[in-house]
Formats: structure tokens, C-alpha cells, sequence
């Protein structure tokens, strides 16, 4: 996803600030919350909802303070694509557990397609034990944070 928005511009009494936020912060991981920013919602933002707001005061005074609230999902396809990219980051390290980790994964989403919730759960409950057992082994510990975030948002959202 890329930030993307213009400056403000008063004709008549000039800009004398402007500021840009993501959930009331000035930055994202350490970057500036600017036009142009290129976040990976994988690793930049959390499944939930967010928003970004602009702050301009013109040097009459005045203020204005547009925003925008937008959501991040996780999905079943969506935690799959987790393990296929963090498998190309070297963040898992063995094919054979990215495979047993999808494995995993698609049988959670089937559950969860038939609407059997509890089923799923279980599933994506395995999957987590599965992260746990392989953080700091085949699957590093920033990769396994977000993919069992990302599972328990599944458990916690199952239709």
C-alpha cells in the first residue's frame, strides 16, 4: 500500500503547518508518515482498523484536519500467502515446513468455508502450536508473531 496525498495550499494566507498520521503517530517503523510511503501491510500493520490524518493550519489560524479510517483483514488465502512470504524472506527456512504450515492452512480454510468454526479453530490452534515449537529453528521469530496474530484473528473472526 502507498500513502498518497498532496501538500496543502492556501492562496490567501499561506500554510505554516502540516502533518501527517497513522493511528496518531508521525511514523511507521521508524519512517516518516509521508506522501510516497510504501507500507507492506504484512509487516507494517496490524489486522485491525487504522487511520490516516492530516493536519494543516494556515497562518491565519485556522485548521483543518481531514482523515480516512481503513481496515486490515486477515484472510484465509491471505495467511497462506504469510507462509509463501516469509518462505522467499528466508524467514522459514525449510520447504518442508513451509509445507506442513500450508498444510495446515488449508485444511483450517476448508473448516472455515463449510462454517465449521470450531473445527477451523482447532486447526489454526495447531498451526500456532506448530509456529511456537519452530520459532528461532526453521521459522524466525518476527515471522511467527505475525503469522499466529494472524491465525488467532482467523479464530477470533470465523464467520
Amino acid at each position: 500500500m502507498t500513502l498518497d496525498y498532496s501538500q496543502p495550499t492556501d492562496d490567501e494566507s499561506g500554510v505554516k503547518s502540516f502533518t501527517a498520521t497513522l493511528d496518531n503517530q508521525t511514523a511507521v517503523n521508524g519512517r516518516p508518515v509521508a506522501s510516497g510511503l510504501i507500507l507492506n501491510l504484512l509487516t507494517d500493520l496490524n489486522a485491525r482498523d487504522h487511520t490516516l490524518a492530516l493536519t494543516a493550519t494556515d497562518n491565519a489560524g485556522n485548521v483543518a484536519t481531514p482523515s480516512v479510517t481503513f481496515s486490515i483483514v486477515v484472510t484465509p488465502a491471505s495467511i497462506m500467502g504469510d507462509v509463501g512470504y516469509f518462505l522467499s524472506s528466508h524467514d522459514i527456512t525449510v520447504n518442508n515446513e513451509a509445507n506442513s504450515l500450508l498444510q495446515k492452512l488449508r485444511a483450517g480454510a476448508a473448516y472455515r468455508a463449510a462454517g465449521d468454526c470450531a473445527r477451523a479453530g482447532e486447526v489454526y490452534q495447531s498451526f500456532i502450536g506448530e509456529l511456537v515449537a519452530q520459532t528461532g529453528k526453521k521459522v524466525s521469530p518476527f515471522a511467527a508473531s505475525i503469522m499466529i496474530a494472524d491465525a488467532q484473528y482467523l479464530i477470533a473472526h470465523c464467520p
